[in-house]
Parts: C-alpha cells; structure tokens; sequence
C-alpha cells in the first residue's frame, strides 16, 4: 500500500487545529508521527491525548514505545507496565516490555 505519511500528517495537523481537544485526531496523528519516526513528536501527542483519556491503553502503549524508540527506557518500562496493569493481555505493551534492556 501507499502510504502517504506527509499528506495525512497534514491532513492530522489541520484536524486538531480545528478541534484542538480531539481524540481522533491527536491519536491519528502521534501513530503518523511515531510511524515516521519522528519519536519526540509522537511521545508529545500521546501525552496531550492521555491527559484528556488517562485510561487508554492504546495511547498509554503508544507513548510507551515512543520511549522506548527514544532510549528512554526506564520511562518506557513503567508506561508498559501501567499499560498491563489494567490491560494485562494487552499484546503490544507485553511485546514492548520484553524488549526494554
């Protein structure tokens, strides 16, 4: 498949700047930005999404393994674990957590 990362970081960029607080769009756009290796940006918009949804795994994962990707990994470690504490058989945290040093 084609994947387009520049236009949809565009098309991601222009979403939030309408609606600033949303999910979707800041979601869509740290796994854009993880995706492209652009790791800062992608921990900085996992973190703006987690502190409007705390409990989301997904997100919580996805900072995570930005962390992780940066050499931050004792910080990648304890967002892996807080993941599987109430997602135990979350299997993208599980695999990231075996992979931490």
């Amino acid at each position: 498949t084609l994947r387009r990362w520049k236009d949809a970081e565009r098309w991601g960029e222009e979403a939030l700047a309408l609606a600033p607080g949303d999910f979707t769009a800041a979601s869509r756009l740290a796994w854009i930005q993880y995706s492209q290796a652009q790791w800062p940006k992608a921990e900085q918009l996992y973190r703006r999404v987690l502190a409007g949804w705390p409990a989301s795994a997904e997100m919580r994962a996805g900072l995570a393994w930005s962390l992780l990707k940066q050499g931050r990994n004792k910080e990648a470690r304890a967002e892996f674990e807080r993941v599987l504490a109430f997602a135990p058989d979350h299997a993208s945290a599980r695999e990231g957590l075996t992979l931490v040093p």
